[in-house]
């Protein structure tokens, strides 16, 4: 009555094994792509202490590059009202900005945080950032905002005229950023 008919058994361990190896492969190897879902296998296998040589990146909030700030009142168009009391840049990372330092140079003479004098230029910056830094106050992480206490008094206190902004930020890995610059001015 069967005639033509046969019953097949299927075994269900052969597929639940290739995906416990692959499972197992993708465990222990790392995969590339161009993020649109099509990753390949890489050569070499997964590693998460691989060394961080990323250099941080840092950019300017405030001051901005070429600008012109009044420091005789509180205007429209004056330092308080662009900075507020604060020269502030941001650093960028692939892992996390861990400090940041800043020098602000007028003339001869460079910020110490309350003051300028010729003397800072020279001073030793930070661990691991040149001479006349001063650390900047901020919060760890990517992008993450870094500043120095720059009033308007301070700037009319040391004069009108050109200055200059230098800032560099570090990592957690040490890798240090170019050091940006910022020439602006102030009436």
């Amino acid at each position: 009555m069967n005639a033509g008919r046969r019953t097949v058994t299927v075994t269900v361990l052969a597929p639940v094994l290739v995906v416990l190896m692959a499972a197992a492969a993708f465990a222990f190897w790392k995969t590339t792509g161009s993020g649109s879902g099509n990753a390949t296998l890489a050569t070499t296998p997964w590693n998460d202490n691989v060394a961080d040589t990323t250099a941080p990146t840092v950019a300017a909030n405030c001051p901005t590059a070429s600008a012109s700030y009044a420091t005789g009142n509180s205007g429209s168009s004056s330092w308080g009202h662009f900075c507020g009391t604060t020269a502030t840049v941001t650093g960028t990372d692939n892992v996390a900005v861990v400090s940041a330092a800043i020098k602000v140079t007028h003339g001869t003479a460079c910020f110490t945080g309350t003051a300028f004098t010729t003397a800072q230029c020279t001073a030793a910056g930070p661990s691991g950032y040149p001479a006349g830094y001063i650390a900047a106050s901020g919060t760890s992480g990517s992008p993450s905002s870094w500043s120095v206490a720059l009033t308007q008094a301070r700037l009319a206190t040391a004069g009108t005229g050109s200055y200059r902004l230098d800032a560099q930020a570090k990592d957690a890995a040490g890798n240090v950023s170019n050091t940006l610059t910022v020439n602006f001015t102030t009436t």
